[in-house]
């Protein structure tokens, strides 16, 4: 299983590497966006620059297939005993037959954390104590980031395991009167 895993691990840092070099060779110039962090010392005029938008979005764009290739893999090589090349084309066709759901799941998820950053702008302009904005807003985050790693569980006995055969108690069973 080790070997498996550090199989998995070579393969997703060169996965990362390929979307970093590819972004960018596409995307805009890596001077251009260093030279506007630089000079802005403004977090909100950073992320406002349309320039540094389009470099997140299309590094985002890039990432999340390689996410979905990698998504079940660590649950099919610890648990199914799957070898990781296998387990990526596994987790590859799983992801993509429920792709549909996935973009569910994740559009739930932005909704969350999009709630999450609307609730804590609205306490930090209520409240006069940025401390404990910023620790509610921690907590809260870590509660989330808990909630969605734990959700991830399902999402693999979604994908792999048969449905169960449940016993539908209002019909009688043979033998029975």
């Amino acid at each position: 299983t080790r070997r498996q895993f550090l199989i998995l691990g070579v393969a997703y840092i060169l996965a990362t590497l390929g979307v970093i070099a590819l972004a960018s060779l596409i995307g805009p110039d890596a001077d251009e966006i260093e030279a506007i962090t630089s000079k802005t010392e403004d977090m909100a005029e950073v992320l406002a620059n349309p320039l540094v938008q389009q470099d997140m979005l299309l590094r985002l764009a890039l990432t999340l297939p390689v996410s979905l290739v990698f998504w079940h893999t660590p649950a099919l090589v610890l648990w199914g005993h799957v070898p990781a090349v296998k387990a990526l084309f596994f987790s590859l066709v799983a992801s993509w037959r429920n792709l549909g759901a996935f973009v569910v799941y994740g559009l739930g998820w932005a909704g969350l954390m999009l709630l999450l950053a609307v609730v804590a702008r609205v306490l930090m302009a209520a409240l006069p104590v940025p401390a404990l904005v910023d620790g509610v807003a921690m907590v809260t985050g870590m509660g989330l980031a808990a909630g969605f790693y734990a959700s991830l569980y399902f999402t693999v006995i979604d994908c792999f395991e048969p449905p169960d055969q449940t016993v539908n108690l209002d019909t009688p069973t043979s033998g029975q009167s």
